[in-house]
């Protein structure tokens, strides 16, 4: 699943803001219920690498992705892993794309 939003900021404020917020990016999305823990992030010059794990009863599993800052862009692309089968790509990119605007308005 891919998201792509236009910002107005620099590119060192967007990467800024994406830094400070990825952590609130997954919490409280309402997907049912789903825990996330063990968030890492990694910059690689303009493109953060993420990882959690994804928690529902019994099943834990990886979610990875990335996130691309350009000058006017910011785009978020997340690999659900099995989850996938059980969200809807539709209702994740949705909360995604209003939490991410939220960041770099």
């Amino acid at each position: 699943m891919r998201v792509t939003l236009t910002h107005h900021r620099t590119k060192a404020e967007a990467k800024a803001a994406v830094d400070r917020s990825l952590t609130h990016l997954f919490t409280g999305i309402a997907v049912g219920p789903i825990e996330f823990t063990d968030q890492l992030n990694q910059w690689a010059g303009d493109r953060m690498l993420f990882s959690l794990n994804a928690k529902m009863g019994p099943i834990k599993a990886p979610i990875k992705g990335s996130v691309d800052v350009s000058d006017t862009e910011v785009a978020v692309e997340v690999d659900l892993g099995v989850f996938g089968k059980f969200i809807s790509d539709q209702i994740v990119k949705k909360q995604v794309e209003g939490r991410l605007q939220g960041l770099i308005a």
